[in-house]
């Protein structure tokens, strides 16, 4: 390897975790988790996820004047209209044993590319039903 090459970081990190079903019988999990933050002095585990909207021609000037004066609303619509992706990734965020869920909305600011994309609003959720596990 050369030194001169930057080790690339992993944009995520992994939990494994195991439960027991009963009768000989556990369930092993790979759980995906974003980051962490530090909230009145502990820290906890945190996942992200993101609504994109990418540009598509005239409708995309409404959804960005409504991002802009309207951001909680358009964030409110977004889980409304996509609650099984937001079930998902609740679930996601339970399985990982996370504290906290950041969801979000942003739109891409160069045709389809989702790297150059600005956020717009984002709001923190609290996970707090624990499952119980072997491990």
């Amino acid at each position: 390897m050369q030194e001169d090459k930057k080790e690339q970081l992993a944009s995520v990190g992994y939990r494994y975790r195991t439960w027991n079903l009963g009768e000989d019988m556990e369930l092993a999990v790979r759980c995906e988790v974003d980051g962490i933050i530090n909230r009145q002095g502990t820290d906890q585990l945190l996942t992200v996820r993101t609504f994109n909207q990418a540009v598509v021609g005239p409708s995309d000037v409404d959804w960005k004047r409504k991002l802009e004066h309207q951001s909680a609303a358009v964030l409110a619509m977004e889980v409304k209209n996509n609650s099984n992706r937001v079930a998902r990734w609740t679930l996601s965020s339970l399985l990982a044993d996370c504290d906290m869920m950041k969801v979000r909305a942003a739109r891409s600011q160069q045709g389809r590319s989702m790297r150059a994309c600005c956020q717009a609003c984002a709001q923190l959720f609290s996970v707090s039903v624990r499952l119980r596990r072997t491990s």
